[in-house]
């Protein structure tokens, strides 16, 4: 009998990466586009991608509460002029900033995680906590990309953050659970009860600083 060839572990499958790229990619709203304009400026060249997520792009209301997106960086000695946020965001990333912009004559507020791209991948590959695997397995769209290989890269990577929430968490469930919605409820809820404040929480007065 043949051997059947197994897909490495850290494998992702194309169908989902796919999937991925046609769900960050749908369309948000306009005013979006000032926020990431601000980054651009923030940043400049070394920004190379800009993250979506959260209550906000669930409801599609960016004046009702406060946007979450994260900006990926290249490389923290040239997202920063300040020593200090350097080594604070390459010891314990991300750092986390608060703006506010006028987009489409609407003022947006937005927190901001800037994590570089290495660490991003470290974080959905690696790292032990759900921080990062198992916010990104959630709806995210991409706002923003330098150049399309970057976009491929966090497309691969945002698959492999569904496939690692899974790969830590269905055994933890039982074998009761059966029906998709449950089972996607359950592993976030796991997730939020692992993080030090409640979900419901994260509001306007999260703990976040204006960049300087």
């Amino acid at each position: 009998m043949k051997n059947r060839q197994r897909r490495p572990a850290n494998s992702v499958p194309s169908s989902l990466v796919a999937e991925v790229a046609s769900q960050s990619s749908r369309i948000v709203p306009p005013e979006f586009s000032s926020l990431v304009d601000e980054l651009k400026n923030r940043f400049g060249q070394s920004l190379e991608i800009v993250l979506l997520y959260g209550s906000c792009l669930r409801s599609r209301n960016s004046a009702d509460g406060v946007v979450d997106l994260y900006a990926v960086v290249d490389d923290y000695r040239h997202a920063y002029q300040r020593h200090g946020l350097r080594y604070l965001n390459a010891w314990l990333p991300p750092n986390v900033f608060y703006m506010e912009v006028n987009g489409e004559g609407l003022i947006l507020r937005a927190k901001y995680a800037v994590i570089s791209m290495a660490d991003f991948e470290r974080g959905v590959n690696n790292w032990f906590h759900s921080y990062l695997w198992a916010r990104f397995s959630q709806p995210v769209r991409v706002l923003y990309a330098r150049e399309e290989p970057v976009r491929e890269r966090m497309h691969h990577l945002l698959a492999a953050a569904v496939l690692r929430l899974f790969r830590e968490g269905i055994g933890a469930l039982g074998p009761c659970v059966t029906d998709a919605e449950h089972i996607w409820t359950s592993l976030l809820s796991l997730t939020y009860a692992a993080e030090l404040r409640h979900r419901s929480a994260i509001t306007g007065s999260s703990r976040c600083v204006p960049h300087p």
